[in-house]
């Protein structure tokens, strides 16, 4: 699953996502190979995408699992890196998660065999885009 975060059309980055456009890509969140499959981060990431950033916080404030945790991190420090006269009450959270590098481990089996262990790790991409014109 893969979109299109900000695309240069003419000046100011757009943010398209299906049919509709949004202006202006606020403030951007990228934490690379967390040690979580991206499988489990994903199901946070459903969740909160598309979402106003209050209720996306609200979301995440009742969730106490460790991608959950990821992501309530992630929103906290875009939410500060936003300039000074910016209101993020007008925002919407958008959140990607790609797939990292994977750790290959082997179990030894019987009979002088063995089986793969892939550790998987996932990269989280919150971005904070505001409504367009």
């Amino acid at each position: 699953m893969s979109y299109n975060l900000s695309r240069r059309l003419n000046g100011p980055s757009l943010a398209v996502f299906g049919d509709k456009m949004f202006r202006m890509v606020h403030a951007t969140f990228r934490c690379k190979n967390v040690r979580i499959s991206p499988f489990k981060l994903r199901r946070i990431a459903q969740t909160i995408d598309k979402k106003p950033l209050v209720d996306a916080i609200g979301i995440l404030r009742n969730l106490v699992t460790p991608s959950g945790l990821v992501f309530a991190k992630g929103l906290r420090s875009v939410v500060a890196s936003l300039e000074p006269g910016t209101l993020p009450t007008d925002m919407m959270v958008r959140c990607v998660v790609d797939e990292g590098i994977v750790f290959k481990l082997h179990k030894p089996a019987g009979r002088g065999r063995v089986h793969p262990i892939r550790k998987r790790c996932g990269h989280v991409t919150i971005q904070l885009v505001g409504k367009g014109r």
